[in-house]
């Protein structure tokens, strides 16, 4: 390799060229920046590219960006940052070293790294419950929001707004019916300008109440670890328009994101916890209004990146992402808060049938073992252990029971009753009949997703079945069937499914559905 000419990412993919002992890296590549995670720390350089939004297209640009980068995190992420680094190049190659007759090429910026097991959205992806630890994380903001100086520079927060809404609305246009629908489409636009037009006077009210701050800007998720300190970090460096604004823009990202992975449980503390931190800066409406603009923003981007992609596979996944954005955005409008029916779904051992019947108080659960039972003519107390797919259990047995449970909840919810149906929806096909249902009917479904590590779901049918107190028939060999041809929920939309562990305790996960079912 001529060394003159070798790349800033082959420096960076050799272990040998760091200033600690490196074992093995991984190189995360996104539209503004290259990240190399190299053993305990992470380093980033910036491209040098000009988005209009950003412009990182000069060596002084980068370094001006890398130091309000590391400046501004620090706010809420104290001591993750190292500092910022000059890379040097010479007849020898790039290095970190200077040398006689090298010059700097490229600014870095070092930090420590984070363990992955402890960011927000993966324990989410895990099923955890996290309500004590989320709480300290809102504090966290609640209080950087609070005693943030507030802006008093001239850039106009109402005509940023503005700007930014009919940006996103231009630039959404081209895929309509693509990502989003017409109808989704109009009535975003119509809802936004109306609220924009009615709240002129309060958006310029809420600024001379001192509620436009420095805020993070990417508040979601992804951004957030729950260590002890909590740690929440890349915040926008690049734009003032995008991070000078009105706090309640800030928490609505990380409400609406919760939303978008299920966690309507999670969003609800949050929204507790700040408003106790800082109750003077709520306001409903504009939460809606802040939570409605995000999902837009989100499925913007997403329809953006889809556009980047050849993977046929991969684009699809991405035009669901946006989809689903959109499709919040628009439950937003409806204020569609009360789920109804819910679907507690999961292999057998999970779990659901215990969860559901701490609800039967309020909601008529429907069970498929008792709906599959009584269409058979046989008693729910007669267990039948057959093989999977077998007598009563086959597939077009599990239609017709399915279909048939679809039958019941429709009368019962016309008569204003709420319900639960709780079966293992196992496949596609199965959960695509309570959703199509749902769909031709108007109706607002949720689905909640039960697992738990596969010794303690063989465990609890194994005692199931020695107590021969419940009315499932399902046994060792079954749930192994199970286990195998399971296909995951990856078709229902994100908002509409909440993932939970249920080795956790079981009052505790009763208490997380409680929270908005």
């Amino acid at each position: 390799m001529n060394r003159e000419k070798e790349s800033l990412v082959e420096f960076f993919l050799n272990p040998k060229n760091y200033p600690e002992k490196v074992d093995s890296i991984k190189h995360i590549e996104t539209h503004i920046s290259h990240v190399f995670i190299a053993g305990n720390y992470v380093y980033k350089i910036k491209k040098p590219v000009n988005f209009g939004f950003l412009d990182f297209t000069t060596l002084q640009k980068r370094r001006f960006y890398c130091h309000k980068e590391v400046e501004l995190n620090s706010r809420l992420s104290k001591d993750l940052y190292k500092g910022i680094f000059p890379l040097f190049s010479s007849k020898e190659g790039l290095s970190f070293k200077k040398t006689e007759n090298s010059k700097i090429v490229e600014y870095v910026i070092k930090m420590s790294r984070i363990d992955d097991n402890t960011i927000l959205f993966n324990k989410i992806q895990d099923g955890r419950i996290l309500h004590n630890q989320i709480d300290k994380v809102v504090e966290h903001i609640g209080m950087f929001h609070k005693k943030a100086d507030t802006y008093t520079g001239r850039m106009s927060i109402y005509g940023n707004t503005v700007f930014s809404c009919e940006e996103n609305f231009s630039q959404i246009k081209p895929y309509v019916n693509k990502t989003i629908e017409k109808k989704t489409y109009d009535r975003i636009v119509d809802y936004t300008r109306c609220f924009l037009k009615k709240n002129k006077k309060k958006f310029y009210e809420r600024r001379r109440s001192g509620f436009v701050k420095e805020i993070h800007g990417d508040l979601h998720s992804q951004h957030i670890s729950l260590g002890n300190p909590p740690i929440i970090f890349d915040c926008i460096e690049f734009n003032n328009r995008f991070r000078i604004d009105d706090v309640l823009n800030d928490i609505s990202f990380l409400l609406m994101d919760l939303e978008y992975n299920g966690r309507f449980d999670l969003s609800e503390v949050v929204l507790n916890v700040y408003s106790d931190c800082y109750r003077e800066a709520i306001d409903k409406e504009f939460i809606k209004f802040y939570k409605v603009y995000r999902a837009v923003v989100r499925g913007k981007v997403e329809g953006f990146i889809s556009d980047t992609l050849n993977d046929e596979g991969k684009k699809s996944r991405v035009i669901k992402r946006a989809r689903d954005y959109f499709s919040l955005a628009e439950t937003y409008l409806d204020d569609s808060t009360q789920f109804n029916p819910v679907i507690f779904f999961g292999p057998s051992g999970s779990g659901k049938s215990t969860i559901a019947k701490e609800f039967s108080k309020f909601y008529k659960v429907i069970r498929s073992d008792e709906v599959r039972k009584s269409i058979s003519g046989k008693s729910v107390d007669n267990h039948i252990y057959v093989g999977f797919g077998e007598d009563i259990y086959s597939a077009k047995m599990t239609e017709k029971t399915y279909n048939k449970m679809a039958d019941i909840m429709l009368d019962d919810i016309k008569n204003g009753k709420k319900i639960i149906l709780d079966a293992t929806f196992l496949k596609k096909w199965q959960r695509d009949i309570v959703m199509g249902v749902c769909k031709n009917m108007g109706l607002n479904p949720f689905f909640v997703y039960f697992f738990a590590p596969q010794d303690l779901l063989f465990e609890r049918i194994k005692m199931r079945i020695k107590e021969g107190k419940d009315i499932s028939d399902a046994h060792e060999e079954i749930l192994k069937k199970q286990l195998n041809e399971m296909e995951q929920p990856d078709e229902l939309p994100s908002f509409r499914l909440l993932k939970l562990d249920t080795s956790q305790k079981k009052e505790e996960i009763v208490s997380t559905l409680k929270l908005f079912l």
